[in-house]
Formats: structure tokens, C-alpha cells, sequence
């Protein structure tokens, strides 16, 4: 493998791993659904720009990682949503009825919606690399 991959891929896990044992804290209220989105949405939107610039410029001949700097306003973003999730699935929450709705919904979302964008942009970055890769020969 080269060295490029193995570093993506242990970004990808240090990411995906980290929040769950650096302690981070488990939210003291719950947030409404509209400032969730206001918390979650500029970032992934910004982090999909990144990306797809990147990759525009990768294709005229620039640096293919370019489109990897995408991952740290999604990486910001995850770390934000699993303390909203830790929220949501924490038995008293559940139990006092605290969340509900849409509100429930988008702590659900702050969680796996950033989780599937860093997937897609790892996933997608390198087989779009060995695909042009591929077109070369």
C-alpha cells in the first residue's frame, strides 16, 4: 500500500475513535432542531466545497490532497455530533422523556450524517485516485 492510503486511513480512524475515549462531555440540555442544524450544516456544506474543489483541481493536474482538507471541518463537525448522540442514548434522557420529535431526529443526524460524509469523501477520494490512475495507462 502506499503511504498516502495508510496515512488516510489511520486519519480516518483516529477521527472516527478518538471522541469516544477523550471524555468529551455529554450535553446538559437538550438542543432544539433548528440550532442543531445551524451547528452541523454549515460545516458539512463547507467540508463538500472543499471536496469538490479539490477534486476539480486535482483533475487539472494539482495536489490530490487538497480535496482530503475536507475532512477536518467534517472531523469538527463528528466530534460535535457525538456528544449530542451520547445525549440522545443516555438511559435518564430517555427514560425523563427529555427528547422527542425532530429535536431527537437531529441529534440522531449530528451524529451519523457527519460519520458517512468522512466515510464518502475517504472513500470516494481514493477511488477517484485509482481511477484516474487507471486512465492513464
Amino acid at each position: 500500500m502506499k503511504k498516502g492510503l495508510l496515512v488516510l486511513i489511520g486519519f480516518v480512524l483516529a477521527i472516527l475513535v478518538a471522541p469516544w475515549f477523550m471524555g468529551i462531555d455529554v450535553d446538559a440540555a437538550p438542543t432544539p432542531a433548528p440550532q442543531m442544524a445551524l451547528m452541523i450544516g454549515p460545516l458539512i456544506l463547507l467540508a463538500l466545497a472543499i471536496f469538490g474543489f479539490g477534486a476539480s483541481k486535482e483533475k487539472e493536474g494539482g495536489k490530490p490532497f487538497v480535496k482530503f482538507v475536507s475532512l477536518l471541518p467534517l472531523a469538527i463537525a463528528y466530534f460535535v455530533g457525538v456528544g449530542k448522540f451520547r445525549y440522545a442514548m443516555d438511559p435518564l434522557v430517555k427514560s425523563a422523556g427529555a427528547l422527542g420529535g425532530k429535536s431527537l431526529l437531529m441529534h440522531y443526524v449530528a451524529f451519523f450524517l457527519p460519520l458517512l460524509a468522512i466515510l464518502f469523501v475517504a472513500i470516494w477520494g481514493v477511488v477517484s485516485a485509482n481511477r484516474d490512475r487507471e486512465d492513464e495507462y
